[in-house]
C-alpha cells in the first residue's frame, strides 16, 4: 500500500503539507495554540529542498500522493523527522518511516540514533525501543519555548 523513497526537490511542497498538517492536526493535544502557530510560522513549501540535498530523507507515498516522510541527519545519526499525514494515522506507516531512517543510519556506520519526540510523540518512540534521555526545549525568536523529550536508540550495525 504504502511505497518508501528518496525524496526529491519536487516533493517539497507535499512534504510541507504534510508536516504543517500534522503538526496542527496531531500535536494540538499536546502544545498549545501559539506554540502550534510559533512552530509552523516560517516554515515554507521550498525551505526543505536544501535539506533533502543534504540529508537522508525520505517519502511515504500511496497512489503518487505524499502521506509520510522521515529524515536522518548523517553526521551526527539525529533522525529530525517522521511525520505522517492524519489521515493515515495508526496504519504502520510511521513505523516503516522510522525503520527505514534507522536503517540508513545503520548503512551509514551508526551505532546509535537520536531525536527529539514531540511529546505527543514519546510513547510511539518508547514503543520502537527508544530511551528517554530528559527534556529539552526549542526556543523560538518570539519568546515560545517548545518542549520535547530527547530519546535514543542503538541500533545494530549492518
Amino acid at each position: 500500500m504504502f511505497r518508501i523513497r528518496r525524496a526529491v526537490a519536487a516533493d517539497s511542497p507535499a512534504i510541507f503539507d504534510v508536516h504543517v498538517g500534522a503538526i496542527t492536526r496531531l500535536c494540538a493535544a499536546a502544545y498549545a495554540p501559539e506554540e502550534i502557530e510559533s512552530w509552523i510560522v516560517n516554515k515554507k513549501p521550498d525551505g526543505y529542498v536544501s535539506v533533502i540535498a543534504a540529508n537522508d530523507f525520505f517519502v511515504a507515498t500511496t497512489a503518487d500522493r505524499v502521506v509520510g516522510f522521515s529524515e536522518l541527519e548523517p553526521q551526527s545519526a539525529e533522525i529530525r523527522a517522521v511525520y505522517v499525514h492524519a489521515d493515515f494515522m495508526r496504519r504502520g506507516l510511521g513505523t516503516l518511516l522510522l525503520r527505514t531512517t534507522e536503517d540508513a543510519a545503520r548503512a551509514r556506520g551508526a551505532t546509535r540514533v537520536h531525536l527529539r519526540a514531540t511529546l505527543n510523540a514519546v510513547a510511539f518512540y518508547q514503543a520502537r525501543g527508544y530511551m528517554n534521555d530528559g527534556p529539552g526545549t526549542l526556543q523560538f525568536s518570539n519568546g515560545v519555548a517548545l518542549r520535547y523529550v530527547l530519546m535514543h536508540k542503538h541500533v545494530s550495525p549492518e
